[in-house]
């Protein structure tokens, strides 16, 4: 009598990673736009830039970042039809550049958005402790804003990547809606109390004038200050 051994299937393990089709098309543009947070610059980078940077000519100097970014986005497009690699800055980097030049990159921007993250979690918690202040009239710590707001983010990246976008798509919706009624309130009752001033605000060389000492590498590297104006006296 023979005896055969049924053979015993081991399932395959599920492949890593994100599965394909997980994310449509729509899904990846409202990453990509919230990845700019276009309500946080308006709330944290321009009020910055114009109370400590060079009041008037700031919005030049989003223009001009503008023009820059359009620039680094063309040869970016360019250069991705040849290097395939999802390492990001870190396989462009290295593939002009060699490995070393390419890892440091990488670990600088690893550091600059999680210190980024850091000071989003901050910024939610003082305008929601703000809020709900002026609106309740009860002061929640901020502390408790910024767990909730991990957690919320951690639960998020935990589930299904769809449920993510999905939220996502929704809040930026509201995002861009805010924005561009904040514009248009703007527009239609013809800037401030001199008007929209375009030629002291949106002309390029505004961007680099009247800039303070911090800033002085961005002046400097425009030519509009000199150099032997800031070294100190023997």
């Amino acid at each position: 009598m023979t005896t055969e051994s049924a053979a015993v299937e081991t399932p395959a393990p599920a492949p890593a990673g994100l599965k394909k089709g997980a994310i449509g098309i729509v899904a990846v543009i409202f990453m990509a736009v919230a990845n700019a947070a276009p309500i946080t610059a308006m709330t944290g980078n321009v009020p910055i830039a114009v109370g400590f940077g060079n009041g008037l000519g700031a919005p030049a100097g989003f223009l001009f970042a503008t023009v820059a970014l359009t620039l680094f986005a063309l040869g970016y497009v360019a250069m991705a039809k040849h290097i395939t690699t999802t390492g990001a800055f870190y396989g462009f980097i290295s593939h002009g550049l060699g490995q070393i030049w390419g890892m440091a990159s990488g670990t600088l921007a690893t550091f600059a958005y999680v210190v980024f993250e850091g000071s989003l979690i901050g910024g939610c918690a003082y305008f929601a402790n703000d809020a709900i202040n002026t609106i309740l009239g009860v002061n929640i710590p901020w502390l408790v804003f910024a767990i909730a707001a991990i957690v919320i983010i951690g639960v998020l990246c935990h589930f299904h990547i769809s449920l993510t976008a999905a939220i996502l798509g929704v809040t930026l919706t509201a995002e861009v809606i805010i924005l561009f009624a904040l514009a248009f309130s703007v527009i239609f009752k013809g800037g401030g109390p001199d008007g929209f001033m375009l030629n002291k605000t949106v002309a390029l060389q505004r961007a680099f004038e009247s800039l303070p000492a911090g800033a002085f590498g961005t002046a400097a590297a425009a030519g509009s200050i000199p150099i032997s104006s800031t070294t100190p006296p023997a």
